[in-house]
């Protein structure tokens, strides 16, 4: 389809298989492809089942080895290179100091969708 609204957006999950809150990434981007947005998918885990719409970029294949700093400078580069308008994040958020440092440094410059995919709400 062609694409009619200039907004870029990333859809970020954990994996791409084995659970709900993965397919539902998936739907998403068949439906955001459908509207005529631009899509990316960014998955942190090696672990791809579900069919997609978009773009992927698999984050433990591009920085597998790499430590967690590293890592999160390669979402840095990642971000920084494609300009998203708006990041729809997907994973749970377990760790405070990590997703900190995710939605500060790695996110910084788009707006940014928190999904929660959970009825324990105290993490998020």
């Amino acid at each position: 389809m062609p694409k009619h609204n200039n907004l870029k957006i990333c859809v970020v999950a954990t994996s791409l298989s084995n659970g709900g809150t993965e397919r539902f990434a998936s739907t998403l981007s068949f439906m955001l492809d459908s509207l005529g947005y631009d899509v990316f998918l960014l998955s942190t885990k090696d672990s791809i089942d579900y069919h997609y719409a978009g773009q992927l970029y698999n984050l433990e294949k591009e920085a597998g080895s790499l430590n967690n700093v590293q890592k999160l400078i390669c979402l840095y580069k990642f971000f920084r290179n494609e300009n998203f308008d708006i990041i729809i994040d997907n994973r749970a958020r377990r760790d405070f100091i990590k997703e900190f440092l995710i939605y500060r440094f790695a996110y910084k410059k788009s707006r940014i969708i928190s999904m929660i995919h959970n009825y324990n709400i105290y993490n998020y």
